[in-house]
């Protein structure tokens, strides 16, 4: 992958396990959203500032948010009575107010495609040490 900055290319180098064998892959990176709670009952919560829109609040409905203190709660629906793009909460224990709320979730990231399989390793050892040889002979 290379990204251009400021006429500057970096080669990013990814490391694990291979599974499949596969050009086509995804990259996923983890994100944390948080918004503030601007009206609270004993168990329900309406928090602002965490989406922009109605559209992301649907793309996010029963998601699992979490207060600061580890009070986890759901995504219920959006509200139309606040700010644009809050929504209603409810969570497991009473609220407090003056915490945040996160939520914990994964983005694709987008990127040049560049594939470059390493198919030495899959030839038997002994046509190795052939095909090297014969590659030498030829020099």
């Amino acid at each position: 992958m290379n990204c251009r900055y400021q006429g500057t290319f970096f080669f990013i180098l990814f490391s694990g396990f291979v599974l499949e064998l596969e050009k086509n892959f995804k990259i996923f990176r983890k994100i944390k959203l948080k918004g503030k709670i601007f009206k609270f009952f004993k168990k329900t919560a309406f928090i602002k500032e965490m989406f922009s829109s109605e559209m992301q609040i649907t793309r996010f409905k029963g998601a699992l948010v979490e207060q600061e203190d580890g009070n986890r709660g759901i995504i219920k629906k959006g509200s139309w009575n606040g700010p644009k793009g809050s929504f209603r909460a409810t969570f497991e224990k009473e609220i407090q107010k003056k915490k945040l709320v996160f939520l914990k979730t994964w983005i694709s990231i987008k990127f040049e495609r560049y594939y470059r399989p390493n198919e030495f390793f899959w030839i038997p050892f002994d046509y190795q040490e052939i095909k090297n040889k014969n590659f030498l002979e030829d020099l």
